[in-house]
């Protein structure tokens, strides 16, 4: 069995959507509105982006570290503290969780700092919608329409 590359080639993708009950979020809807986050999948671009965070959060680190070399370890401290790093630095999960479901939720659109505050408050919430994000991510995009054989997809 070979795989068909002119279909995949001619075949039409659009994210995997799918809406995610929040009813412990109830009272930030609208009371007409159901309780629900619509997530979608991710692109390969945006899971290796969001791992690379990780990396960027290390490299802050060190940076602070190199730059407060002539400081005492105490200043140190509370400098890496202020920036979330050091000894009791994010754990790399949770800086990848943050930009999937910043990636991820199609609606509400949610910024940095929205994830951050729904990870602080509602952790379970949080968890639940990132783990919902994975699912989709693993099954990827939904299939559209087939272009006839022999026709190019549009180039984004």
């Amino acid at each position: 069995m070979a795989f068909d590359i002119k279909k995949f080639q001619g075949s039409e993708f659009r994210p995997r959507t799918k809406e995610v009950p929040v009813p412990e979020l109830r009272e930030f809807f609208d009371k007409k509105e159901k309780p629900v986050f619509v997530l979608r999948n991710l692109t390969g671009e945006e899971i290796f982006k969001a791992g690379a965070a990780v990396k960027r959060a290390q490299n802050l680190e060190e940076v602070v570290k190199q730059i407060a070399s002539e400081v005492t370890k105490e200043k140190v401290k509370g400098i890496l503290d202020a920036l979330g790093l050091g000894a009791d630095s994010i754990p790399d999960e949770y800086i990848i969780r943050l930009r999937m479901l910043k990636f991820g939720c199609v609606e509400p659109v949610l910024d940095l700092e929205d994830c951050k505050k729904i990870a602080t408050c509602f952790s379970s919430t949080f968890t639940k919608l990132t783990n919902e994000i994975n699912v989709l991510s693993g099954l990827g995009s939904s299939l559209g329409e087939s272009k006839p054989s022999g026709t190019t997809p549009k180039s984004k």
